[in-house]
This record gives C-alpha cells, sequence and structure tokens, in this order.
C-alpha cells in the first residue's frame, strides 16, 4: 500500500509533527485520534466509537513521506493493519480540518471526492442545472484562488456533506495582499441552526490568512436576508456603505 495523503488528529495547534507520531490513511480514524481518546475501537462495519472528549485537529502530512522510510506500520496498533504508521522523523503539516466540538461535524477543506456531493448541495442552494461533477472536480484541481470548505456531519458516511462556503481570493498591483470574498455560504435546510455556517466560516478565515496572508473579508448577502447579516455580524463582519452595480452582457 502506498497512499498519497496521510492525515494525523490532534487537539493541539502545530505546524510540524514530531518524530514518533502516528498517522493514517483513513480520515475518519485521525478525525477520532484528534479528541485524544483513552479508548477508541472500530466495529466491523467501520464505524468508529472512541470517548475523546476534547475539541480536535485535522492535519495533512504537507511533504513527501514513504513507507519504509518516514512511516513505518505502527508495532502496538490493535487496529486492522495498515491502519496506523509512526513517523521516523519531523514532518511539516498543513491544517485541513477542524471538528469544533467532540462527536459533531468535521470542518474541512474540500476534495475531489466530494465533487457529487458539492453538485448535489449547489444544485439545492442555486438551483438546476448548476455545475456538473466534473466542472467542480477540475474547479477544485486547478483553480488555486478559490477556498472551499466544506461540513461533513458526523452521523454520516464520509460521502455526506451538509453545507459548503465558498472563499475567493482577489490579488491586485494595488494591494500588498488579497483580500478574500466569500461569494457562497450554504448549509442544508434539515442541517441548520446547528452553528455549521458559523464554523465554516471561521475555519476559511484562519485557512486563508494563515495559509495565503489575507487579512481582509468581505461578502455580499441580501438586504432582506437579516438571518444571514445576524450571522455575518456576530462573526465581526460590518456593513459598509457601498453600492454594487451589476451588468449583463449579451
Amino acid at each position: 500500500m502506498n497512499r498519497a495523503i496521510w492525515y494525523h488528529g490532534s487537539p493541539e495547534r502545530f505546524s510540524v509533527l514530531r518524530q514518533g507520531s502516528t498517522v493514517t490513511p483513513f480520515r475518519a480514524l485521525a478525525k477520532a485520534f484528534s479528541h485524544k481518546p483513552s479508548l477508541l475501537c472500530q466495529e466491523d462495519n467501520g464505524t468508529i466509537c472512541h470517548n475523546g472528549a476534547r475539541p480536535g485537529f485535522l492535519y495533512q502530512i504537507a511533504e513527501p513521506a514513504a513507507l519504509g522510510q518516514e512511516l513505518l506500520p505502527h508495532p502496538g496498533s490493535t487496529l486492522e493493519p495498515g491502519s496506523e504508521f509512526l513517523t521516523q522523523r519531523p514532518l511539516g503539516v498543513r491544517l485541513t480540518g477542524v471538528v469544533p466540538w467532540p462527536h459533531g461535524p468535521l470542518i474541512r477543506l474540500a476534495s475531489l471526492e466530494d465533487a457529487r456531493e458539492l453538485a448535489r448541495l449547489n444544485r439545492l442552494f442555486n438551483g438546476p442545472p448548476g455545475a456538473s461533477e466534473d466542472m467542480i472536480r477540475r474547479s477544485l484541481k486547478e483553480n488555486p484562488r478559490e477556498i472551499v470548505v466544506v461540513a461533513e456531519p458526523a452521523w454520516a458516511a464520509t460521502s455526506r456533506l451538509s453545507g459548503f462556503i465558498c472563499l475567493q481570493l482577489k490579488y491586485s498591483f494595488c494591494y500588498q495582499l488579497p483580500i478574500a470574498e466569500v461569494t457562497e455560504v450554504f448549509v442544508e435546510e434539515d442541517s441548520r441552526r446547528q452553528g455549521l455556517a458559523g464554523a465554516m466560516l471561521r475555519f476559511g478565515e484562519e485557512y486563508a490568512h494563515t495559509n495565503f496572508q489575507a487579512e481582509e473579508f468581505s461578502l455580499l448577502t441580501g438586504e432582506d436576508n437579516f438571518p444571514a447579516q445576524n450571522l455575518y455580524k456576530s462573526l465581526g463582519y460590518a456593513r459598509e456603505n457601498e453600492v454594487m452595480f451589476a451588468k449583463p452582457i449579451e
């Protein structure tokens, strides 16, 4: 087995994973480890049970790590073979997700495997036909100026998503640092009023600031969309006295 993505879960923040740390190719397992459980088991159907009680952070190894060199099987693992590996030297990592509360949703960056769910959610949000799975997959792969954050519910299979946000990084010679504009915020109806939109926005802001030095965030919302306005105000956004113009080209 030689997987390109390796995960580590922890309740702590850092940028370098120390030698002797545990990594796994399975995101759900790393998510469980992020809560620092003293007991963890995996049922026959793949469900992971644990007693962790701390908010967690999900990391990906951010540099090449080869089996048999940087990574070796964990000799004391009680899980299925291939589930846990130990790092043989310090490795750089990048934060790709947070779990704001134990047994809660995973707030993370979108991956190529999310294209189908993003297409479904986008049709609910913006109406049919919407962007195709291939278009979304290509955008996730080729557009480095868009940050897509998703909410993955704790109770569903990992392919199911509850919502997403999009941030566009805008660069100009007029400004030293990029400006991040929030262009899309959507949470599926049965998952609303659970704090998901706020959690996705906070993660997206932190990711854009940490990785792209974005120091200003902006967004547009409907003049009569008071629930959204209240959310944005609670996150520190302030209304500005500007007028938006739009022009269609036929």
